[in-house]
């Protein structure tokens, strides 16, 4: 986060528009979905197919607390189906990865 942080102080096109290509490597993705906001988005994969995606809704804010150590924790919840083990950011999110809209717990 601490390179997604500076980008962000540096004006990079990538952090100004809206797209998914703030942050690419080889387990997470993400960057700008709500320019109005400042809310970016993210996508962790943890390399290990037994084990969920993690999806992250991050304001400008928090990814600057996170990158100085500020924030360590958030609470993520899992899609009730239990053939798509995504974690997402709030209960009512829409899981992209089963196609599942508002039933988390």
């Amino acid at each position: 986060m601490r390179e997604v942080k500076q980008l962000i102080l540096d004006g990079d096109d990538a952090a100004t528009i809206e797209s998914d290509d703030l942050l690419q490597c080889e387990r997470a993705y993400g960057g700008l979905y709500d320019a109005e906001n400042n809310r970016f988005g993210f996508r962790y994969f943890p390399g290990d197919d037994t084990q969920p995606t993690w999806d992250f809704d991050l304001s400008r804010d928090d990814i600057f607390r996170i990158a100085v150590g500020e924030m360590t924790q958030m609470t993520l919840y899992r899609c009730k189906d239990d053939r798509c083990r995504c974690l997402v950011p709030g209960p009512e999110w829409y899981c992209t990865n089963c196609d599942n809209p508002n039933d988390f717990a």
